[in-house]
């Protein structure tokens, strides 16, 4: 192992931040279960990041993958209704440190393998039963900043994010009504902001006929942003 060799002086000491990061983290008695625990939350995650470093247009599929993620989140450490869970607008008025919708520590989930490695190491009598129970409230409290934190910065708060997924194929094929009002959300906003004068009418009659032609088609039901492109 790299650290210990280095404390055997086998090798020279790097002398930099980062392996005294790594040097103290081989410290902790529970780090196998910490490193489990921070791969399963990032799991959670990557996927959004990885699939909108593209140059195709995301902006349609935003709200419902921004909400997904924050729905994952917080349901480790939440108790939410589903209603709450799969709507933009909901999910962003959650307040996470409402006491009524707090998990016990005991319910907290973070991750089938952090579970099963904090027993191991029980087991072995390496940590206690006091310890898993501060890495458990150290997990929620992780989870809830983490939480915080993307919805402080989310575009969510902005109404013409949430309602231009008016324009994802396979919301239009499905539900037209619901579509349409999304719509007249977001041509509200627009023109309030002046971005327009008076074609919303004609914006509306073009959008119902899309509609019509996306739900008779195959190729827009099953529409995939990760394979096709709106463009």
């Amino acid at each position: 192992m790299y650290v210990k060799a280095v404390e055997e002086k086998k090798i020279s000491h790097p002398k930099n931040k980062s392996f005294e990061t790594v040097q103290k983290c081989t410290k902790m008695a529970d780090f196998p279960a910490r490193l489990s625990f921070f791969i399963s939350v990032a799991k959670l995650v990557n996927p959004f990041l990885t699939d909108y470093q593209t140059d195709a247009p995301m902006l349609p599929f935003l709200a419902e993958e921004v909400t997904r993620m924050l729905a994952s989140l917080m349901q480790r450490f939440l108790k939410l209704d589903r209603s709450t869970l799969t709507s933009p607008y909901k999910i962003m008025q959650v307040d996470i440190s409402s006491e009524a919708i707090q998990l016990p520590l005991t319910k907290v989930y973070i991750g089938f393998y952090t579970e099963k490695k904090l027993k191991d190491l029980k087991a072995k009598n390496i940590i206690s039963e006091r310890r898993i129970l501060e890495f458990r409230v150290q997990a929620k409290q992780f989870l809830a900043a983490m939480t915080r934190k993307l919805i402080d910065r989310c575009p969510l708060k902005y109404a013409l994010v949430r309602n231009m997924e008016c324009l994802n194929p396979k919301s239009m094929a499905k539900d037209k009504e619901n579509s349409t009002a999304k719509l007249k959300r977001m041509l509200s906003s627009l023109s309030d902001a002046n971005r327009l004068e008076d074609s919303c009418d004609d914006i509306l009659r073009e959008y119902s006929e899309a509609c019509d032609e996306t739900s008779r088609s195959a190729e827009m039901r099953e529409f995939d942003p990760k394979k096709d492109r709106l463009d």
